[in-house]
């Protein structure tokens, strides 16, 4: 999990689909990676998210983004 800045991902499912597939070549700071048939959150990356909303405009409320800090 990222110290600042936590993704979660509300429909697991969603990222077996082609929309999901297309958050790894959105996300300006490759926060989401391909696995096999899948995509996934890369926990490493998470912190450099830079709140685009890019990720949010492909995935709707199937992602939210946790700020952990006010």
């Amino acid at each position: 999990m990222g110290m600042f800045i936590e993704i979660s991902v509300r429909d697991k499912e969603f990222l077996r689909t082609a929309a999901a597939r297309a958050l790894v070549d959105a996300c300006p700071v490759e926060i989401f990676e391909p696995v096999d048939r899948r995509v996934r959150v890369n926990k490493d990356q998470e912190d450099e998210c830079t709140l685009c909303g890019r990720c949010l405009e492909i995935a709707g409320d199937r992602i939210e983004i946790i700020k952990h800090y006010d």
